[in-house]
């Protein structure tokens, strides 16, 4: 076990006893006491730092990469790929995940909200997001490392296919790191509601053009299964803070 595999473990073990806390005991004196101080988030914040120290070219050539707009996925990439880019990026994620779990539960005690409503929010707070983010993020780079494969099901109406899968890529891996983590995660669960809802369009091109995919033209029940799973994704992302952002935009345009 090398240092990038105990930081790994020590940022996940660090915040567990925190998140089960508020799972199994939201009510308990004893979880209101451990998490009014910034423990719950530090111990990953530490090792973060850590895992930089150990590697700081890494950031310098994330740095760098920032500077040239035409390199910067292939800079995060790069980066993300290696043992220290994915270490420290998963002690931010969990760092980011408790904090803003710790702010849902209390918001549900604030609201004395019901038990399940509770135990749901924290649950998929620290679960949800980043799998969902990085998920999303991961299906952005294969738009660069294989962008050939989705290139037949882009609208020949729009033109460049080779040019929008490269954007679409672009959108998926800043949006999804967006949803991982707490920072800008309501904004940037808007704005994936809103790519998703576009890219079906290329989806449904597929379908209605009947459109092979690695040689094969795919049956009805496939496509509806697939506009089932988009729609599935829609709604977490909405439920993930871009209903609420949405709103807010709304009312704001309005007043």
């Amino acid at each position: 076990m090398d240092l990038y595999d105990l930081s790994f473990f020590l940022s996940t073990m660090w915040v567990g006893p925190f998140w089960l806390a508020m799972l199994v005991y939201p009510e308990d004196e004893r979880t209101k006491r451990i998490l009014s101080g910034p423990w719950f988030f530090i111990g990953p914040l530490v090792i973060w730092w850590i895992v930089i120290a150990s590697d700081p070219k890494g950031l310098i050539e994330l740095s760098e990469g920032f500077t040239d707009p035409l390199n910067i996925v292939d800079s995060l990439v790069g980066v993300l790929g290696t043992r220290a880019g994915a270490s420290a990026a998963w002690a931010h994620m969990v760092a980011g995940d408790i904090f803003i779990t710790r702010w849902m539960w209390n918001r549900c005690m604030e609201r004395e909200t019901e038990r399940w409503i509770s135990a749901v929010s924290v649950f998929f707070g620290v679960m949800l997001m980043p799998v969902y983010g990085l998920w999303i993020a991961w299906v952005g780079v294969q738009h660069f490392r294989d962008p050939s494969w989705f290139e037949p099901i882009v609208p020949e109406v729009i033109g460049n296919a080779r040019f929008w899968v490269y954007a679409s890529g672009a959108f998926e891996i800043v949006l999804g790191i967006g949803v991982a983590l707490p920072w800008f995660r309501k904004e940037a669960a808007l704005g994936l509601t809103l790519m998703l809802i576009v890219l079906y369009w290329a989806n449904l091109n597929m379908w209605i053009n009947e459109i092979p995919l690695n040689g094969r033209v795919y049956e009805n029940h496939w496509h509806i299964l697939r506009g089932a799973g988009q729609i599935l994704l829609i709604l977490i992302s909405l439920w993930l803070g871009g209903w609420e952002m949405g709103n807010r935009i709304f009312h704001s345009v309005r007043n």
